[in-house]
């Protein structure tokens, strides 16, 4: 079993070690950087919403993420979209690796 923090898209994919992960919108398998990127929605809708008692649980690849967010963004009132290089810190600062 692959613990998270030593998963390692680019050297998976150079072994050809991928695990499969398909895009629900598009249909590819992803590569390194959809893994490394792993934009995932995980939702349960309740009741009094039109997906009453569903579940969502979407997959998308780099490209399909960019062509949701160019549709997304522009019909936002207030932008979700921030900037926050320091949270892209490898490993995550906030990340507990066992050591202290």
């Amino acid at each position: 079993m692959i613990k998270k923090l030593d998963f390692n898209p680019v050297e998976a994919e150079k072994n050809n070690e991928l695990p499969t992960q398909i895009c629900n919108m598009c249909g590819e398998k992803f590569d390194a950087l959809d893994f490394q990127e792993n934009c995932r929605f995980d939702h349960y809708f309740g009741y009094g919403s039109e997906y009453d008692f569903h579940h969502l649980d979407l997959n998308l690849c780099c490209k399909c993420t960019a062509k949701i967010l160019d549709w997304l963004l522009p019909q936002c009132k207030h932008n979700p979209l921030t900037y926050e290089p320091e949270v892209m810190s490898f490993p995550p600062a906030d990340c507990n690796d066992g050591k202290n």
